[in-house]
């Protein structure tokens, strides 16, 4: 029997910043930051004068430890030759353009100086991205992912046994004191593996989840980025003497989706119906084959615990941006009864989320470090939460990374998540200002590029109708006879000769003139004719008929073209 096709047309919004990791950086020598807009480019393709050039291959190549620190300040410096070449253009936030203008300011006199306060400072994570126009989208990957743990924790629920079996083995395997860490690390990916089995009763070809194909979420217009921190906390105060110590952990510079972007990626999915169907080379079909709402089901009532969780650790530790929140938890109420039908699902993706929001919360065993030195632990809670920020010592107004609302081939408008996207992208930069004067930077640079290159093409012309006129010359002199050649150096040098003046019929030049005339009388004939055609003008020009030269020359002229 031929499977069935049930396709699903999704629609994903934003509801907090998300950043999933793509392994490629914005490296310092391709990215300029200027009034808090981060302009990405490729050097290469920037119209350069000559003394830039040069300079940017001195630092390149000088084989300091401040080389690469020139080229940096050297890019800000000529920086309207490089941003008119932008392909992409981010905001970023005050704490980030701060952070690149101290790192620049810094002397750099070691190795060491310029990985740890330039290198490590400027390199800014990118999230995934079309390699065409450099727009973000979400890969179906991520949110099946997401799908799979939500469904996974509900089977868990229903199968007591096989969550007995497996805890037992992991207080057997974790009592043992002699085991390595990386030793503990496998045998517990090994014990979650069998775990997922076990729950989905088969692997790979017998697996359900290889049913549901979800294609990426593509975006639907310009997408609203910014480059801000990812700033690590502790759940708890590190001090209970009142202080209240946050407890900070590592910050990270990272390019997120802004929220409140509505409908802003979409997607299909299709569940494949295999009733019937028998794979050919096991004779199996995967026994579970859940309909999309159920799925979707398992996702409200696996992440909407895990969202009120967090929200309500935030506010506890006074660190939300208590006004989003509040208009967050408006919308979330006013969301329940399409989450209750399983119309729409609430869902996390990405890297910083909490751990929590990706285990099975009965079978979790989560990696705390201990320190150096120290044995890790394991246990069912994390210690630490990763939370967005404008600077990396900001303490207030944050939110959480990774939440989306993902709603199930909606017919209309859905009019709280809309009015929730208008308030909420009012705090979004305004790249509309950026973005008109990039383009009239682009249009001068475009003008000055053209003049340049006009220019360049007039000076390439003129040097090339000079050689012309060159080579030209030296094919006329090769084919010249010696007295051609004569007459061609005295008419040069006799052209460079002032005017004479009544009254100099004595001037030294008229001798030399009788003289190379006379010489002139024992050429071949073709040779005395044109030397008489060629001086006469000259002579009349520089006023030498005068005299008794007058006489005299007008006989030797004659005698030549006779």
């Amino acid at each position: 029997m031929k499977a069935f096709l049930h396709p699903v047309r999704l629609c994903l919004t934003p509801l907090a910043p998300l950043h999933i990791g793509l392994g490629e950086d914005f490296d310092p020598t391709g990215y300029i930051i200027d009034d808090n807009v981060l302009y990405a480019f490729d050097p290469s393709q920037a119209a350069l004068p000559d003394v830039l050039r040069q300079k940017l291959l001195e630092g390149a190549s000088s084989g300091k430890a401040d080389g690469i620190h020139r080229i940096y300040r050297l890019l800000l410096e000529y920086k309207d030759l490089f941003i008119p070449r932008a392909h992409s253009i981010i905001p970023v936030a005050n704490g980030v353009a701060e952070k690149y203008r101290q790192s620049l300011g810094k002397p750099v006199h070691t190795e060491s100086d310029l990985i740890t306060k330039v290198y490590n400072n400027n390199y800014l994570e990118r999230t995934v991205y079309l390699p065409g126009n450099g727009i973000p989208y979400l890969p179906g990957s991520s949110v099946k992912g997401a799908m799979s743990t939500a469904w996974l924790e509900h089977l868990y629920e229903k199968a007591p046994q096989i969550g007995d079996r497996l805890q037992n083995r992991l207080a057997e395997l974790l009592e043992r004191g002699n085991n390595s860490e990386r030793f503990i690390d496998r045998q517990l990916t090994g014990c979650g593996k069998e775990l997922e089995d076990d729950l989905l009763q088969g692997k790979f070809e017998t697996s359900p989840m290889r049913l549901l194909k979800i294609a990426d979420f593509m975006p639907q217009y310009a997408i609203a980025r910014k480059i801000m921190f990812a700033c690590n906390f502790k759940k708890n105060p590190v001090k209970d003497d009142g202080s209240g110590s946050r407890g900070r952990g590592p910050a990270a510079r990272k390019e997120v989706i802004l929220p409140g972007q509505y409908r802003s990626f979409i997607s299909e999915t299709v569940l494949h119906d295999l009733s019937g169907v028998v794979n050919l080379h096991t004779g199996k079909t995967p026994a579970l084959r859940p309909a999309f709402n159920e799925l979707a089901g398992y996702c409200n009532n696996y992440y909407r615990r895990r969202f009120e969780k967090e929200r309500l650790l935030l506010l506890k530790r006074k660190m939300a941006d208590r006004v989003g929140t509040e208009r967050l938890s408006k919308l979330y109420r006013e969301l329940r009864d399409r989450l209750d039908a399983a119309s729409a699902f609430l869902i996390r993706l990405g890297r910083y989320g909490d751990a929590e929001t990706k285990t099975i919360e009965g079978a979790a065993r989560i990696k705390i470090n201990a320190g150096k030195g120290r044995p890790p632990r394991y246990q069912k809670d994390t210690t630490t939460f990763w939370a967005a920020a404008d600077s990396e010592t900001q303490e207030y107004g944050l939110m959480p990374f990774g939440w989306a609302l993902v709603e199930i081939d909606p017919q209309e408008d859905c009019r709280p998540l809309l009015d929730w996207c208008a308030e909420e992208s009012r705090s979004h930069p305004d790249m509309h200002a950026v973005m008109t004067g990039l383009k009239e930077k682009r249009a001068e640079a475009e003008r000055a590029e053209a003049a340049q290159k006009a220019a360049e093409a007039a000076l390439k012309e003129q040097a090339e109708a000079e050689a012309r006129a060159r080579a030209d010359r030296e094919r006329e002199q090769a084919a010249m006879s010696g007295e051609q050649r004569r007459l061609a150096e005295f008419c040069k040098v006799l052209g460079l000769h002032p005017q004479l003046k009544a009254g100099d019929a004595g001037a030294a030049v008229l001798q030399q003139v009788a003289e190379f005339l006379e010489a002139a009388l024992v050429w071949p004939a073709s040779e005395r004719k044109e030397c008489a055609e060629s001086i006469t003008p000259l002579l009349k020009e520089k006023r030498m008929f005068q005299g008794k030269r007058d006489k005299q020359f007008r006989d030797l002229l004659h005698r030549l073209r006779s």
